[in-house]
């Protein structure tokens, strides 16, 4: 076992950790009753700088032996989700996203939390949609095989970590668990795409996320954005390189930031969602969406080109698929 003050004596020093390090010290974290003083310097180090590749690796490794897993009835599902941070309050883009891929025939094994860093998280949202979260293996493969889609509420399935969400809370700040949420999904599914709010983050979470297996692209938009905003470019990266997108890639144009606002309350976020969902959102709030959905829709089927993608997910809402999503999964179990 490793000795946390000495540890932690390092990264106050600037020292870089192996991906044995990390790996035991977020366990001595997550799960040993330590100070909190030990804790709020854990977190605060890597407040203060990115961890590498070798850090997140074990990190990640941590995370995902500490939490309750999950076998996936459906190989093929992918997870849609963004780090949060960018402070831009937009609404809940990447929770609209997974409804309407889920209602184009991909499944979706979608994790999230309520927001640390953001007003609204995904589980709040979800949670003011009236849906209830499955709490093990066979509520999630029920939900994937009913519904297409599957929302892991992340402190079900990792409850090691409860020790160190009142302290996230309190810090206010984005740290490591901003990076580790969306690539430690306990479902493991084989593709991702992840949103990230810091250009740095593009290359260091899609080599964390290749080495692990998983399919997966990166986004970032130039003006701060972790998804596909639609206000600028956007950056791709993908184990292959990076890809530049503009909003006329999709066939779309420019929207104003000023557009894509959420609400200043849970249920009014929820109703912008069952909006986008039912067709009678705003252009910007639905376009962005589908972007998003068609960029996912690429990435779970690689014959698709980004234009094919795109009738996809205008067709998922355009048919009521979407919308037809969160009516079957509201409807209970």
């Amino acid at each position: 076992m490793i000795r946390v003050q000495e540890i932690l004596k390092r990264l106050c020093s600037g020292d870089i950790l192996s991906r044995y390090e990390s790996s035991e010290l977020l366990r001595v974290v997550a799960t040993e009753k330590i100070p909190q003083p030990f804790v709020v310097a854990f977190l605060t180090a890597f407040a203060m700088r990115l961890a590498t590749v070798e850090e997140l690796i074990g990190f990640r490794s941590a995370m995902l032996e500490l939490a309750t897993p999950i076998r996936l009835e459906r190989a093929d599902a992918i997870d849609v989700c963004g780090t949060g941070g960018d402070g831009k309050d937009t609404f809940n883009i990447s929770t609209a996203t997974a409804f309407v891929v889920a209602g184009a025939g991909v499944p979706v094994v979608k994790h999230g939390n309520h927001g640390f860093s953001s007003r609204c998280g995904s589980s709040t949202v979800l949670e003011a949609l009236g849906i209830e979260f499955p709490v093990d293996e066979a509520g999630v493969n029920r939900d994937l095989e009913r519904a297409s889609i599957a929302f892991l509420h992340a402190p079900l399935f990792h409850p090691a970590m409860k020790s160190l969400a009142g302290i996230r809370r309190e810090l206010g700040l984005r740290t490591v668990f901003n990076v580790l949420g969306p690539i430690s999904n306990p479902a493991r599914p084989a593709k991702q795409v992840v949103g990230v709010s810091d250009p740095a983050l593009l290359a260091l979470v899609c080599d964390v996320l290749d080495v692990s297996g998983s399919t997966a692209a990166v986004v970032y938009s130039l003006d701060g954005y972790d998804e596909i905003s639609l206000t600028s470019n956007a950056v791709v990266q993908r184990p292959t390189g990076e890809q530049v997108l503009s909003p006329k890639d999709f066939g779309m144009s420019p929207v104003d930031a000023e557009e894509l606002r959420g609400a200043s309350s849970p249920d009014g976020n929820a109703e912008l969602i069952e909006q986008v969902l039912g067709g009678s959102g705003s252009r910007s709030q639905e376009d962005v969406v589908i972007a998003n959905s068609a960029l996912a829709i690429s990435v779970a089927r690689a014959e698709m080109s980004i234009t094919d993608a795109v009738l996809a997910a205008r067709q998922s809402i355009r048919s009521g698929a979407a919308a037809g999503v969160l009516k079957t999964l509201r409807g209970g179990r």
